[in-house]
């Protein structure tokens, strides 16, 4: 494993920050070291040497974020495929855990 220097770990949490307000995303545990992984990847393959540079571009440029998301995602889609699970889903388990928030957002994961 690689040794980060202080300053770009810092800036690395701050660009992590940053995406996880975007998006909505968190990334905890485990996913939080791969968080970080793909971002000193998409950083060093566009080109940046400086992760708060890369943050700037990112929250500039529709395409640096949207790579950055992509690079982020996992493209599983096989779950959407079967109407059975997004109707319980649509029908059942968001009312219900609409209706506990008392109008709070609702928050969903996915693996």
């Amino acid at each position: 494993m690689t040794t980060v220097p202080d300053e770009d770990r810092q800036a690395l949490r701050r660009l992590a920050h940053w995406l996880t307000a975007g998006t909505g995303v968190r990334f905890d545990g485990h996913q939080r070291a791969r968080l970080l992984d793909t971002i000193r990847r998409c950083a060093r393959s566009a080109g940046w040497e400086s992760y708060d540079d890369y943050r700037v571009a990112v929250e500039r440029d529709r395409h640096a974020f949207d790579d950055l998301v992509d690079a982020l995602a996992v493209g599983e889609t096989y779950f959407f495929r079967d109407s059975r699970q997004t109707d319980l889903i649509q029908r059942h388990l968001l009312p219900a855990s609409a209706a506990e928030r008392h109008g709070a957002p609702v928050e969903v994961w996915t693996a």
